[in-house]
C-alpha cells in the first residue's frame, strides 16, 4: 500500500516532457506519506546538490557543511555516510524506470557518483556513465530545470563528461547548446550565458573553433556599449563601471589562455577611466574599494607598475574616505560591589602571589577565546559574514578581516583583539594601585624582574630599558614606547638563543648573507617554550595585522602623537613584565637543577 502511494505520487513528475519542477516539490509531495525505505532513498536522492560535491570529488554534493562542535573539520548534510548499498540498488533501478531527464540525470548522476565508494563495485558504463551525460545534456537542451543557471550547469557538466569519453557528437552537441544559450539569453546587464560560454571556450578551446571569433567578437562589442554606458552616465549610476568590471575579467581571462598577453592591459586601463567618473557619485570608500579590485587584477596579469600606480588616487581619495566613516560609541558600566569583589580576588595573599595573578590575569586563554568566538557566531551570525576594512590615519585602506582562507584565524585574532581592548581600563586600574603598594617601580622592574643575573637584557641595554619604565611612570608614553619594544624584541630574540634557536635566516641565496628573523618568526619558534597562549598574545600584541600590531606600525612611523597612550603603554609594559617573569622562573628552575 505504501510503496503504491509513493509510485503514485513520483508517477506525477515521471512525464517525458515535464519541466520547471524542483526536487524540492517531489520531497514535499511525498512528505505525507507513510515512512518506508524507499521513501528515505527517495527523499536522500533529492537532499543532494548538482555540482556541491568537491569535498567528496563527485558532482552530487551536501546542501550544507559546518564545523563540528569543536571546530575541528567540516560535517556535512546530506553526509555520504547516510548512502547505503540498498540505496543505491533502489537508484540504479528507478534510473532503468524512469523517462523524466530531470529525474534520469538524477538517479543515474547519484550511482555514477556514489557506487563504487559505497560498493566498491564500478557503475556500468552504458547503462549508468552514458545515460547519466545524454540525460544532462537533454535536461540542457530543453531546459527542464526553472532557472537558467541551473541548465547552463548542466551542459557545463555534460560537456566535461564528453570530453572525458572524447564523444565527439556529444562534444558538438554541448557547444552548441551553449552559443544558442548565449544568443538566446545574453544581454549587457545579464551575461551569466557569455561568462560560462567563453569560460568553457578557453578550457576546452579546441572544439569552439567554428564559433571562437563570433563569441570574441560579440564581448568586445559589449565592452565597448558598456564603457560608453559608463562614461557617459558613470556621474548618476555606477551600474556600468560594475559591468565593466565583469567583462574586463573575462577578456583578460582569454587573452592569457590565447597567449596574447599584451592586449590584456589596454582594457584594464580603459576600465580604470570609466570607473573613475563614478568617483565623485560613490564616494571615497566605494572608490578606493573599487580602485583595489582594478589592481588585483593588474597584478593577476603581472602588470606591478600600473597596479602600484593606482595608490596614486588610493592616498588622494583618503581624507574623503574618513569623512564618510560615523564614529560609534558605547559605555560599559562596571557594578561597583563586583569591582570591589574583584580587587579583593586579585589581591589576596603575599606580594608574590599578587604580582603572578596580575601577570596572568590579561592573557587571551585560547580556549577561552574560541568560546567567545563561538558564542558571538551565533548571536551574530550575519557580521561574521561581512568583511571588514581598516583604514589607515590617512584614510587609506590597509587590511581586510573576514576574506580569504585565512578568513577564520583573521576573525579570531580581531575578536581576541577587541576583547583585549574591553579589559585596558581595568589593567590600567590595577597597575595604579600596584605602583601605589610599591610592587610597580622602575627599581623593582630592574632588580628582580630583569637582574643581572638572567641573560635576557644585555648589559649594554639595560639602561635603555630603564629610561623606557621611568618615561612610562612619568607619562610619558612616547618615549615609553619607542624604547621598550625595540627592548622587547632584543629580550625574544636573546630567549630564542637560551634555548638553542635560530635567529638568523638567509636573504634569499645562500651567498647573499643573513639577517634578524623578524619578530612573528621568533614568536613563532618559541610557542612551546612560552606556551600557545602567552605566544598568540605577543602577537596580537606586537606583529598581527589584525590585531594591536604595535611592533610595526611604530617601527613604520604609522601612528600620531594620540595614539601612543595608556592603553598602549600599559599592555606594552604587561607584556614584558610577563616575559621577564616567565624566563626568571625558567632560569631559577635551572640553577635549583644545577646545584643539585
Amino acid at each position: 500500500m505504501e510503496t503504491r502511494q509513493l509510485k503514485e505520487k513520483l508517477a506525477e513528475f515521471d512525464v517525458i516532457d515535464r519541466k520547471g519542477f524542483s526536487f524540492l516539490d517531489i520531497v514535499n509531495a511525498i512528505r505525507s506519506l507513510p515512512e518506508s525505505a524507499e521513501k528515505t532513498y527517495e527523499q536522500l536522492a533529492f537532499a543532494f546538490v548538482d555540482g556541491s560535491g568537491k569535498c567528496w570529488k563527485t558532482y552530487y554534493g551536501p546542501t550544507r557543511e559546518s564545523l563540528d562542535s569543536d571546530g575541528s573539520h567540516k560535517a556535512f548534510f546530506p553526509d555520504i555516510s547516510m548512502i547505503t548499498s540498498d540505496a543505491i540498488a533502489y537508484w540504479e533501478t528507478r534510473a532503468d524506470e524512469v523517462q523524466n531527464p530531470l529525474l534520469k540525470m538524477r538517479y543515474t548522476g547519484l550511482v555514477l557518483d556514489f557506487k563504487k565508494k559505497v560498493t566498491g563495485v564500478s557503475p556500468d558504463f552504458r547503462k549508468i556513465r552514458y545515460s547519466h551525460l545524454v540525460a544532462s545534456l537533454n535536461v540542457a537542451k530543453g531546459e527542464f530545470f526553472r532557472y537558467e543557471r541551473q541548465n547552463m550547469e548542466a551542459v557545463r557538466h555534460g560537456l566535461k563528461m564528453a570530453v572525458s569519453i572524447n564523444d565527439t557528437q556529444l562534444i558538438d552537441c554541448a557547444v552548441r547548446i551553449l552559443v544558442n544559450f548565449d544568443r538566446k539569453y545574453s544581454t549587457d546587464d545579464n551575461f551569466n550565458c557569455a561568462r560560462v560560454l567563453l569560460e568553457e571556450l578557453v578550457e576546452f578551446r579546441k572544439f569552439f573553433t567554428e564559433f571562437e571569433e563570433d563569441v570574441l567578437l560579440n564581448h568586445l562589442k559589449r565592452f565597448n556599449r558598456l564603457e560608453q554606458k559608463a562614461l557617459k552616465e558613470g556621474r548618476t549610476t555606477d551600474r556600468f563601471a560594475h559591468d565593466l568590471y565583469e567583462e574586463t575579467k573575462m577578456l583578460a581571462e582569454f587573452y592569457k589562455a590565447t597567449k596574447q598577453n599584451e592586449k590584456i592591459k589596454p582594457f584594464i586601463d580603459r576600465l580604470v577611466q570609466a570607473v573613475k567618473v563614478s568617483f565623485e557619485l560613490k564616494g571615497g570608500l566605494w572608490s578606493q574599494g573599487m580602485i583595489e579590485k582594478m589592481q588585483r587584477l593588474y597584478r593577476k596579469y603581472h602588470l606591478y607598475k600600473e597596479a602600484n600606480a593606482l595608490y596614486v588616487d588610493v592616498r588622494a581619495l583618503g581624507e574623503k574616505a574618513k569623512s564618510e566613516m560615523h564614529r560609534h560609541s558605547f559605555t560599559i558600566t562596571f557594578q561597583k560591589k563586583m569591582m570591589e569583589e574583584y580587587w579583593q580576588w586579585v589581591f589576596q595573599g603575599d606580594d608574590e602571589s599578587r604580582w603572578n595573578t596580575f601577570l596572568l590575569e590579561y592573557i587571551p586563554i585560547l580556549e577561552q577565546e574560541k568560546k567567545f568566538q563561538e558564542e558571538e557566531e551565533r548571536e551574530s551570525p550575519l557580521y561574521s559574514l561581512i568583511p571588514v576594512f581598516e583604514l589607515d590615519k590617512n584614510g587609506v585602506p590597509i587590511n581586510t578581516i573576514g576574506t580569504g582562507e585565512e578568513r577564520k584565524k583573521q576573525r579570531f585574532i580581531q575578536g581576541i583583539y577587541q576583547r583585549m581592548r574591553l579589559l585596558n581600563p581595568i589593567l590600567h586600574e590595577h597597575m595604579i594601585k600596584l605602583e601605589k603598594m610599591g610592587l610597580l617601580n622602575t627599581d623593582r622592574i630592574m632588580n628582580q624582574v630583569f637582574n643581572k643575573d638572567i641573560p635576557l637584557i644585555k648589559e649594554d641595554q639595560r639602561n635603555i630599558l630603564k629610561r623606557g619604565f621611568d618615561a612610562y611612570f612619568a607619562g610619558d608614553y612616547i618615549v615609553a614606547c619607542h624604547l621598550i619594544i625595540p627592548q622587547f624584541e632584543s629580550a625574544i630574540r636573546n630567549l630564542c638563543e637560551m634555548f638553542n634557536g635560530e635567529i638568523l635566516r638567509t636573504q634569499g641565496k645562500a651567498e647573499n648573507g643573513s639577517e634578524y628573523k623578524s619578530l612573528e618568526g621568533l614568536l613563532e619558534q618559541l610557542k612551546d617554550a612560552l606556551g600557545e597562549d602567552v605566544a598568540t598574545y605577543y602577537k596580537v600584541l606586537f606583529t598581527e595585522t589584525n590585531g594591536c600590531n604595535y611592533r610595526n606600525l611604530i617601527s613604520h612611523g604609522l601612528l600620531f602623537e594620540n595614539d601612543f597612550n595608556e592603553n598602549m603603554a600599559d599592555r606594552i609594559v604587561h607584556a614584558f613584565l610577563l616575559l621577564g617573569q616567565l624566563v626568571l622562573l625558567t632560569w631559577e628552575k635551572q640553577k635549583q637543577r644545577c646545584n643539585s
